[in-house]
């Protein structure tokens, strides 16, 4: 299809549909998007209207000079609403749904749709899962491990594997071989997500169970003791929630096992008096189906899975309905799993004539709903299952049908469900481009779109072989199989092991259940690079989480896809041709051309040319090979680590911060700094001290004499190495204060290459003068580097990649950053970003360093404000105005670090006590919420109340930690709520009309996360009403109101 029609696009996301969720009754937008042209006279919305067909002409728009929109706005009347457009030219009338542009008039099944008031969960969209099967995944505690005969079931005993063993065929030990991983092994692990760059969990069965599988579940209300417990479960929950991290959990509720209490068929775990099958008249009985003989009903026929009977109201009521039930307890603190993935949830509630599966999803779905709206319903499912995917029922299935299936067929293998039959799977017939296209879109096709961006898209499970362990699939079609499940719509899953291609086999599932390898020499470094990759480029770009989807070529055996918005595109290509191909992509069709700016995302070389169009792109593809190229229209945005997006900050004065003022005791410190909520440590300068013009006894720390040494004060490099592992170990990062504008005055530089040194008129080194804007600093124990030397650049450079290259740091604090040239710094970064992305504070406050050189900058207005505030010189109108003109002087994608106090505010202006009195907490408060990152300054946790020697020994007294609860309270509501995050991925800031002299309120707002903070900078009382809640504030006083998401209303924080 060429010209117009092959651009013909719309979706239901908020480019084309607004609002993307509308309650009954709310107006709706809905647009079409087409290339401009001639020939077509109108576009119709056509839907049915109260069952009877209706046809409304949509407004023709002009877009950009080379787009043609049509929109129409029509009424939410129905909770329900399928639409699709008649196009109409002279000639012909096209008809266009969500699965092709066609002449002939189409079914209802492709059609638009929206549902009123559907509650998805919205975290999903931003997330990369990560599956684990607890007992293979890490032994957190190895004195919870099942014991060699600890128990027999079915007739077998249970089996202590060592973890070097692979796993055992089910005739030999029937899923009685345990390994020991556990809850505890996985909170252990968080570090690792996060490195790796996945932000939720699905954990396989972990409620209490006979089998290393757990499908087999013997109590729903009790965590396996030999996973840790109900107790493992809360502390492992907790420290997600503490990361920002989510979490969802496996559960049967089809069957469960013969050793479950309301069956109990040996006795093995409860005494006889125990459940159903052994009392005819045990209440538990009409849970199942039981026949004649006290012969029962099996899933799959399988004797120790007893089926569950749905048409009993007591087992729904304990399942599902009641507070206390199943579904609700673990939804609910002190656990609240942030979702439930329902195994063979398309058998559940079906036994031959009785069929009350869709009656029961739905009962299930609006009790989860009511709980936890914005909790994930997630269902096995290995079909077509368009039926229970129109916002009632699941939320996604497991995505096989649409992902792992077709993608897998694709790439090689045959079809997961085809190969199982024994004379299909001989049928050798490779999937060609179209037919993968029709696959994809056959499932996303029929779902309304607000489904189509939950989709649990998966390669790989605990049900089927890895991947990448099958000998007959190349790495390369492996690789191209990652980057299509990163990049269709919806959340990626990863398996466990596959990140790092751990071992196994292909013939039955323990060939797909080794334990995980933790030795890193292990691992394949090239996998483990591209799920890095592919992990952070889905969680930080739009184009993954509501862009549109659009198949830009399908031929033979190359297919090329497109995710988009109106400013970005990724486009992956792939073939599986066995010769290179040069495929010609109609990028134009997306809106994509060549004054767009590109880049390969896994850093490939690219060989490609422009049409003379500049809107058809040639490019080549080796056989088997791929690339994923990203374009931007304009400046893109600023990427950040993704560990910096929630992150908080903390200065570490080493000298002062112990006794004995070195590396080893500041790293006991560490379980107490995470036990706050500290994510990044920024660690004053560590390198030796000059001796010559030094100041005071000790001298300055800003005053380096090597920038490869540490200063023996604090210890050995081994040491400060140590002190990394330790904090990286930990989940925290940390960034070393770096000095580039000057050197001590006896550096080895000022001898060997006077000449990068900046002169006097008569030719000589003289110390360092600042001009400050208001007067002359002479620093006379420093001298100034020479910049105009380009020798300069190549040795700093040098010097900032030795430690990041040697001792693993995460970046630099950069001292007086605006004093250098800023090309200087973003060359220095791309250098430093050739060893590990990197994080880069600048104590400067330009805006043109967050172009390409620094994350953030120091937000010195917001310090300035506050502090006249707490002196009587300001007021709340004061800091409301500054705010203002800040957000809008800089770029979304820039952050900025607010503070209350830092080493040099509390030595040479105020201590706390001195700035802000009794009303600290007020200011931290405030220095937490607003946007941009919080500092805080080593020792604000104790109440700092003096100031610190910069050049003599002058410990912190830490007294009792007066405010770390305080602290840790703020920090972890940063972390969780998404509208308090930094930069681009955080929510916008609005100042709140209760605002005045005395009262700053403001609310800050992220998809379905909302804040809103109200503080009396003032000595009076003040009474406010937000969002129809009357707050009382005492002088000085404040509340912060969460909206965690959950859509049910404002919970205070603290006051």
């Amino acid at each position: 299809m060429m010209g117009w029609k092959a651009s013909v696009y719309s979706d239901g996301s908020s480019y084309f549909v607004r609002p993307q969720a509308p309650r009954l009754g709310e107006l709706v937008e809905i647009r079409l998007r087409m290339r401009k042209n001639e020939e077509v006279k109108g576009v119709k919305l056509r839907r049915v209207l109260n069952g009877s067909e209706s046809l409304q002409s949509m407004e023709r728009l002009e877009e950009g000079g080379k787009w043609l929109v049509f929109r129409l706005s029509i009424p939410m009347n129905q909770p329900r609403i399928r639409y699709h457009f008649y196009i109409y030219t002279e000639r012909e009338i096209l008809f266009y749904n969500q699965l092709e542009l066609s002449d002939t008039m189409p079914t209802e099944d492709g059609d638009f749709k929206l549902v009123a008031g559907y509650q998805g969960p919205d975290w999903v969209r931003s997330s990369v899962f990560y599956q684990i099967f607890p007992d293979r995944f890490c032994n957190g505690n190895p004195e919870n491990d099942v014991r060699d005969g600890e128990y027999t079931f079915d007739g077998h005993p249970t089996v202590k594997m060592d973890w070097n063993e692979p796993p055992r065929e089910y005739q030999d030990v029937f899923c009685l071989d345990f390994y020991g991983g556990d809850l505890e092994g996985v909170e252990q692990k968080i570090p690792y997500f996060q490195e790796m760059g996945f932000n939720a969990l699905y954990l396989n069965p972990i409620f209490h169970s006979a089998t290393s599988h757990r499908y087999d579940c013997l109590d729903y209300f009790r965590v396996d003791p030999h996973l840790g417990g109900d107790t493992a479960l809360s502390s492992l929950t907790g420290a997600l929630r503490r990361e920002g991290m989510k979490v969802v959990v496996d559960v049967s509720i089809n069957h469960t096992g013969t050793a479950h209490k309301w069956f109990n068929k040996e006795n093995v775990f409860f005494p006889p008096e125990v459940g159903a099958f052994q009392n005819p008249g045990a209440p538990e009985r009409d849970y199942y189906f039981f026949l004649e003989d006290n012969d029962y009903h099996k899933w799959y026929g399988v004797e120790t899975l007893p089926t569950l009977n749905y048409t009993s109201g007591r087992l729904r009521d304990i399942l599902y309905r009641r507070e206390d039930s199943m579904v609700k307890k673990w939804l609910k603190p002190p656990y609240a799993i942030d979702g439930w993935r329902f195994d063979v949830a398309n058998d559940m509630a079906r036994n031959d004539a009785i069929d009350l599966s869709q009656e029961v999803w739905r009962e299930i779905f609006t009790h989860i709903k009511g709980v936890a709206p914005q909790a994930y319903v997630l269902a096995e499912q290995w079909m077509d299952c368009a039926e229970y995917l129109q916002g009632d029922m699941w939320d996604s299935p497991m995505n096989y049908f649409g992902c792992a299936r077709p993608i897998r067929q694709f790439v090689g293998e045959q079809d997961l469900f085809i190969g199982r039959d024994p004379d299909l799977r001989e049928v050798k017939a490779p999937m060609g481009a179209e037919q993968l296209r029709k696959r994809i879109l056959q499932h996303f096709g029929r779902m309304p779109h607000q489904l189509a961006l939950n989709q649990f898209n998966l390669l790989d499970s605990h049900d089927t072989p890895r991947l990448h362990n099958n000998p007959e699939i190349a790495p390369g079609a492996v690789a191209i199989a990652v980057q299509m499940l990163f990049t269709l719509p919806g959340v990626p899953s990863v398996y466990y092991g596959d990140e790092v291609g751990l071992s196994g086999g292909m013939e039955t599932v323990e060939g797909c259940r080794h334990p995980m390898e933790w030795n890193p020499e292990k691992w394949n470094k090239e996998t483990v690079r591209l799920y890095r990759t592919l992990a952070r480029l889905k969680r930080e770009n739009p184009c993954l989480h509501e862009g549109g989807f659009k198949f830009l070529l399908a031929r033979g055996r190359t297919v090329v896809w497109a995710r988009f918005t109106p400013t970005e595109a990724l486009v992956l290509a792939a073939s599986m041709e066995a010769e290179a191909q040069t495929a010609a992509i109609p990028l134009g069709d997306i809106g994509v051309d060549d004054g767009w700016t590109w880049s390969e995302v896994l850093g490939k070389p690219v060989d490609m040319a422009w049409d003379p169009s500049g809107e058809t792109l040639h490019l080549h593809l080796p056989a088997g090979g791929s690339r994923l190229l990203r374009w931007v229209k304009d400046k893109p945005r600023f990427e950040h680590a993704h560990w910096t997006w929630n992150a908080n900050i903390y200065e570490v004065n080493i000298r002062q911060y112990t006794p004995e003022g070195t590396f080893r005791a500041f790293q006991e410190h560490l379980p107490r700094l995470k036990e706050m909520g500290v994510d990044i440590l920024w660690l004053m300068p560590i390198q030796p001290i000059g001796r010559k013009n030094r100041k005071g006894t000790l001298g300055s720390n800003y005053s380096v004499m090597d920038y490869k040494a540490c200063n023996p004060e604090f210890g050995t490099l081994e040491e400060f190495k140590a002190l990394v592992d330790a904090a990286h170990g930990m989940g925290m990062r940390i960034l070393l204060d770096w000095v580039a504008n000057h050197t001590a005055w006896d550096h080895v530089w000022t001898t060997l290459h006077p000449e990068w040194y900046l002169k006097d008129d008569k030719g000589e080194i003289h110390s360092y003068v600042y001009d400050n804007g208001k007067e002359l600093e002479y620093w006379t124990d420093v001298v100034g580097l020479d910049y105009g030397n380009p020798e300069v650049w190549d040795a700093m450079e040098d010097a900032l990649q030795y430690w990041i290259r040697e001792t693993d740091i995460d970046g630099y604090r950069c001292d007086v950053a605006g004093l250098l040239p800023t090309g200087f710094w973003e060359r220095a970064r791309e250098k430093m970003e050739e060893i590990k992305k990197v994080f880069l504070l600048a104590e400067w406050s330009t805006v043109e360093l967050h172009e390409k050189a620094f994350d953030m900058t120091y937000d010195w207005g917001i310090y300035d404000r506050m502090g006249e505030i707490a002196k009587g010189e300001a007021t709340a109108l004061d800091l409301k105005a500054y705010t203002e003109k800040a957000l809008a002087a800089y770029p979304e994608d820039a952050y900025r670090m607010v503070f209350t106090s830092n080493h040099d505010k509390n030595a040479w202006e105020d201590s706390d006590l001195e700035m802000y009195g009794d009303r600290f907490r007020t200011f931290a408060a405030l220095a937490a919420v607003l946007p941009g990152m919080p500092l805080i300054y080593g020792g604000q946790e104790s109440g700092l109340d003096k100031r610190i020697s910069f050049f003599e020994k002058d410990p912190i007294d830490w007294k009792d930690y007066e405010h770390a609860e305080f602290y840790k309270g703020l920090l972890q509501l940063k972390r969780g709520n998404q509208a308090l995050w930094n930069g681009q991925y955080g929510g916008d800031m609005e100042v709140l009309d209760c605002s005045g002299k005395d009262v700053f309120a403001f609310q800050r707002t992220k998809g379905s996360n909302r804040v809103t903070a109200v503080f009396n900078l003032s000595d009076r009382k003040h009474e406010v009403e937000v969002d129809g809640k009357a707050i009382s504030l005492d002088p000085w006083g404040f509340g912060i109101l969460v909206w965690p998401g959950d859509g049910k209303g404002g919970e205070d924080m603290d006051r």
